[in-house]
């Protein structure tokens, strides 16, 4: 998987978790990478616009803000 799969594919997992938070070692375990990878990876997509929020502490971890994205849209043949 490249950077810019695995980067739709980080949103993607984060808006199917929400409002559920996943920590860096989590996603990085899921994406098979490196922990800074996954932290490089999530400073990258909020930099660029994505609505990615963290919570430090023990219970912490990186959500996305549900409302400020669009539902999947469904198309039929």
């Amino acid at each position: 998987m490249n950077r810019t799969e695995r980067l739709y594919a980080v949103t993607e997992e984060l808006r199917a978790r929400s409002p559920h938070r996943l920590t860096a070692r989590q996603l990085a375990e899921r994406f098979e990478v490196s922990v800074r990878t996954m932290e490089r990876d999530i400073s990258a997509l909020q930099q660029a616009g994505v609505p990615i929020w963290a919570e430090r502490g023990r219970a912490g971890g990186y959500g996305i803000d549900p409302t400020m994205t669009l539902p999947p849209t469904n198309l039929s043949p």
